[in-house]
């Protein structure tokens, strides 16, 4: 419900699993910049794909489900920053 709740407040539009990579799609309507999805390079976040149409891709391959939600959640809450 966490996770549900962050992405409802960064409007991200889809949130898919597609083998291992998790891709977060952001609306138009967004409150996030693309100065915020450039920051999360800066703070060196490991597996980072940027998507086009306003997406990013993060490599969760082989990961046990609490460390992908830890990981989503601190992405998001960086991005909510």
């Amino acid at each position: 419900i966490e996770l549900k709740l962050l992405a409802g407040q960064l409007a991200i539009a889809r949130i898919e699993n597609i083998f291992g990579k998790i891709q977060l799609t952001f609306a138009p309507e967004s409150p996030v910049t693309q100065e915020k999805i450039l920051s999360l390079y800066d703070k060196k976040e490991k597996g980072l794909k940027f998507l086009p149409e306003r997406g990013i891709e993060i490599d969760m391959k082989g990961r046990e489900w609490n460390e992908v939600y830890l990981k989503l959640k601190g992405i998001m809450n960086n991005l909510s920053a």
